[in-house]
């Protein structure tokens, strides 16, 4: 019983973190991220365009990254040249693959149809199917022996039982019984 109470207080306490991790997961306020600032064309010929930098994402943060057609979410800033997308909030799951599509299952071969049906297999009876009444009678004989040494008795006469039981179990095992 004190293993039962047990294993009950410990799933009801493992179901009461993960609800808490759960419910404080849906609290959370989607992290604001900022896209990537884009290059101005320089007005002058001589003007050096200055670095913009780009926003750090807090912590926990995902950032959506497109680069070459490509696109990645991360835990860090995009690399240079990548363009930093949308995003609102959300936490890293289980993505599902792209269902794999097969092609359909080639058709049966005329060989495989003309072959015929196979036939019914006839089945061999069990070694002790041939001896089932004998059987009977050796398994009532073995409870009538088992029942007289309950009851007691001489050491002479307890003796006698087990050498009858031996002799029945010996008949029983070479007439497959039970087989």
């Amino acid at each position: 019983m004190k293993h039962n109470a047990l294993a009950i207080l410990l799933t009801v306490a493992l179901a009461g973190l993960l609800g808490a991790g759960l419910w404080w997961d849906a609290q959370r306020k989607p992290v604001a991220v900022l896209p990537a600032p884009t290059a101005a064309a320089p007005t002058g010929g001589t003007a050096v365009p200055q670095a913009v930098p780009r926003p750090v994402p807090g912590a926990n943060a995902l950032v959506r990254c497109e680069h070459a057609g490509k696109v990645t979410y991360q835990a860090a800033p995009c690399p240079s040249g990548a363009r930093q997308g949308e995003l609102a909030g959300g936490t890293f799951s289980i993505v599902n693959p792209p269902k794999v599509v097969l092609p359909p299952p080639a058709p049966a071969t005329a060989t495989a149809r003309e072959g015929g049906t196979v036939g019914l297999i006839a089945r061999n009876p069990s070694p002790g199917e041939l001896n089932a009444g004998r059987c009977e009678l050796l398994e009532r004989d073995i409870d009538r022996i088992d029942e007289a040494a309950r009851r007691g008795g001489s050491s002479q006469y307890q003796e006698w039982l087990r050498e009858q039981r031996r002799r029945v179990k010996d008949e029983m095992w070479r007439l497959k019984c039970g087989f």
